[in-house]
């Protein structure tokens, strides 16, 4: 019998998504559990993005269904959704005038009671997001004063202030440097010790497959592979996605993947 525990937190099943007459996903299948991180890789164009805009009722599905917290999205109260999953959006927007600390605390709207008024609780949680993302120092500056790489960390700050039972994240490290990419992961991997379900669209192979619990390649639309990054980061998967212009190494300490271009030498005269 399935225990309560056994229910992924994420169940999607071969979901299809199309924008305009185009269809961009086909028959896709993944599921994300309490405590893990799941990488979702692929070339630009892959429907990533829409993946996700999928799985939040952002546009409708052709065929499939989802499901969260055991429940089909569309019989999931909206309210519940909202406290439940948080949504980092690859280029999310604000007023550039509202200070960090203010976008950071509507993380907590979904909480909020009848009154709609912010508790010192509320406060309390928006003050430990900011910490825990690396902004906490941005508090008081507005939103249009940030650079590219301080708003990705003050919008995770604010789906930490949600306390989301399910993250997912669209390429939260794009425009971070090394250090800050990895602090995010992480940061992830915390969260998901903490029992939440994560699932992140990241380019960087060698990232995704030294963090992440299990990884799905998609390609053109569907799952070309899924499974242990050691298992879907390999030479002959990789290649035939992204061509022979790529190999995979095996990091000399902790065995991980590595995908690393192949310099090809100019022909000499």
């Amino acid at each position: 019998m399935t225990t309560l525990i056994d229910v992924p937190l994420l169940r999607v099943t071969a979901i299809r998504a199309a924008l305009g007459s185009r269809e961009v996903l086909r028959d896709v299948t993944l599921d994300v559990a309490s405590g893990e991180v799941v990488g979702l890789l692929g070339p630009n164009g892959a429907g990533k993005s829409t993946f996700l805009r999928a799985v939040t009722a952002l546009i409708p599905l052709t065929a499939g269904s989802v499901e969260v917290f055991g429940a089909t999205l569309a019989n999931l109260d909206r309210r519940a959704l909202a406290r439940g999953v948080a949504v980092v959006q690859q280029l999310p927007e604000a007023p550039p005038e509202m200070s960090v600390e203010d976008l950071v605390l509507l993380g907590r709207t979904p909480h909020l009671g009848l009154l709609g008024r912010e508790s010192a609780r509320d406060f309390a949680v928006t003050s430990e997001a900011m910490r825990r993302a690396g902004c906490e120092d941005l508090a008081s500056r507005p939103l249009g004063t940030l650079s590219g790489g301080q708003r990705r960390r003050v919008f995770i700050a604010r789906a930490l202030a949600q306390e989301p039972r399910l993250l997912l994240l669209d390429e939260p490290t794009a425009n971070l440097d090394v250090q800050a990419q990895y602090e995010t992961f992480e940061l992830l991997r915390a969260l998901a010790a903490d029992g939440v379900g994560v699932l992140v669209v990241v380019h960087d192979m060698t990232l995704a497959a030294a963090y992440c619990d299990r990884l799905v390649l998609l390609a053109d639309g569907r799952v070309v592979a899924s499974g242990p990054p050691a298992a879907v980061v390999t030479v002959d998967i990789i290649r035939s996605v992204y061509g022979n212009n790529v190999t995979v190494l095996a990091h000399p300490g902790t065995a991980f993947p590595i995908v690393v271009p192949v310099m090809v030498e100019e022909p000499h005269d």
